[in-house]
């Protein structure tokens, strides 16, 4: 199979597990807030970030780090998987035990202390995946991550729905978040040991201290990056009330999805890159301008839909509760850009291994961050919280794009922001101006929109005759995967 069909199935796979998965998060986030409310969904939001902060402490940047050593090193799965577990489980127990005592020092009541330690154990167990999940991408088999992805969000769903109706509250929610992360650990256990590698537990302290040395730049970096978004929720728990923390996480909820969709498209992309940084830099930068590009293709009808029709958004994933939370859905629609394709600069800094460029440059924006948060929310209420994600994830975008541009990665940045922008223009006075009163007059609107945006990209040459050539010959990926599958069926059938 060439490269640019297994990029046209990974990207395919996880398409489809964006739209599926993504759904399903969509839909648990709705019955979340639904059967919780506005206060409590401000408790919920509080108990996600306290416990996803974790569990990015426990990472230590190892998945990225993975998947770049068995990229390079293909043949060494076993002895890489073996060592990256046990590295794992110990960085479980001492981040378990550290949550604890985190949990036990914070000013909060004992019932709301048990749930945020039941939530970060929940979210830890996540943390076992890792390894497997690696394996799958390194060797680009990710449609098996896809398949994950989209499983872990009905198990999700379902778990959520039972103990809901059972009228459980927090604690159902607390449970469910630990259900399905636990079944996500035996599908990963289960697929990697069976067609790959069972990857034994070994003592390897040598091979540890050199993951954890390439490990912590990226470590600290993804760590301030991921929790700078958690950050804005917990500060903003201590800030305002409860009432106030639910209308704004609802809206911050909703582009947080949307940053899943935008790893999936990226992590197909990941074993190029790593190749290509260490081999050629010239074809980095031709991979680095063409993901630039279709990553601003796909999120620019985002923010349009959210600048558009903010109450229509709300209404539709989070209820009638929320319509008050429009103003800070207007606002936060303008950060949708530059976090969509923020999510892209781990993979492509981790894949020319320059962890410590991009941990120091997220260290200095977390810090300014939070002191504006800490000036600015107290004084000026719950919504400037919003013009501070703008403001700083449209200044990681422009801090991090120049420092690529001053190792000769130059992004053209009107052929692949400008262009899409403009034919964006149109979609944003279709959905504003036309009548959207109905769900028939919704559908038309959005029928015109998929026909007028398309055809405006092709207009302003977005993409490229060599770019049309290569998408022609990545769609002819199924015939070869085919004849994979059916090598491997044939091969399990003989040894029988």
């Amino acid at each position: 199979m060439k490269q640019s069909q297994r990029i046209a199935k990974n990207t395919l796979f996880g398409f489809l597990g964006g739209v599926f998965g993504g759904g399903l998060q969509f839909l648990s986030l709705l019955l979340v807030a639904w059967y919780l409310g506005v206060a409590n969904f401000g408790i919920f939001s509080y108990l996600l970030a306290f416990a996803t902060i974790f569990q990015y402490v426990a990472d230590f940047g190892l998945s990225r780090i993975l998947i770049r050593e068995i990229a390079l090193h293909p043949s060494e799965i076993e002895r890489l998987l073996g060592g990256a577990k046990s590295l794992i489980w110990i960085l479980f127990g001492f981040t378990s035990f550290a949550a604890l005592a985190v949990i036990a020092a914070l000013p909060i009541d004992r019932e709301l202390k048990a749930l945020s330690w039941l939530m970060t154990v929940g979210y830890l167990c996540h943390l076992h995946t890792i390894g497997y999940a690696s394996v799958l991408r390194a060797t680009e088999n990710m449609e098996f991550n896809s398949i994950a992805f989209t499983l872990h969000k009905a198990v999700m769903v379902l778990f959520l729905w039972l103990f809901l109706s059972l009228k459980w509250g927090l604690f159902g929610v607390v449970l469910a978040h630990l259900g399905a992360n636990l079944f996500l650990w035996a599908y990963y256990h289960i697929i990697v040991t069976t067609a790959f590698s069972p990857g034994r537990l070994l003592y390897a302290p040598r091979f540890w201290k050199e993951l954890l040395t390439d490990a912590l730049p990226m470590a600290g970096s993804l760590i301030l990056r991921q929790s700078a978004w958690q950050l804005d929720v917990l500060i903003l728990s201590f800030l305002v009330s409860t009432v106030d923390l639910g209308y704004f996480s609802g809206p911050f909820r909703l582009l947080m999805g949307m940053t899943v969709f935008a790893t999936l498209f990226a992590q197909p992309l990941f074993p190029l890159f790593v190749r290509l940084g260490h081999e050629s830099i010239d074809q980095f930068a031709v991979v680095y301008r063409r993901t630039l590009k279709w990553f601003c293709v796909l999120s620019f009808p985002g923010m349009v839909l959210c600048l558009s029709w903010p109450k229509i958004c709300l209404f539709l994933f989070l209820g009638k509760h929320f319509l008050p939370a429009a103003p800070a859905l207007i606002i936060l629609s303008a950060a949708i850009i530059p976090l969509f394709i923020s999510v892209l600069y781990p993979f492509i800094f981790s894949a020319l291994n320059r962890q410590a460029d991009y941990f120091f440059i997220m260290l200095t924006l977390v810090v300014a961050r939070v002191l504006l948060e800490i000036f600015c929310v107290p004084r000026f209420g719950y919504l400037s919280e919003g013009y501070i994600v703008v403001a700083m994830e449209s200044l990681v975008f422009i801090v991090l794009t120049v420092r690529l541009r001053l190792l000769n990665i130059h992004p053209h940045l009107f052929s692949t922001m400008g262009k899409p922008a403009l034919a964006s223009l149109p979609c944003f006075l279709i959905m504003t101006y036309l009548p959207h009163g109905s769900y028939i007059a919704m559908a038309f609107s959005i029928l015109l929109c998929s026909i007028v945006y398309p055809l405006f990209l092709v207009l302003w040459k977005t993409i490229s005759p060599e770019e049309f050539l290569l998408l022609r010959e990545g769609l002819g990926f199924a015939k070869p995967y085919w004849q994979k599958i059916d090598s491997i069926v044939t091969g399990m059938g003989r040894k029988k």
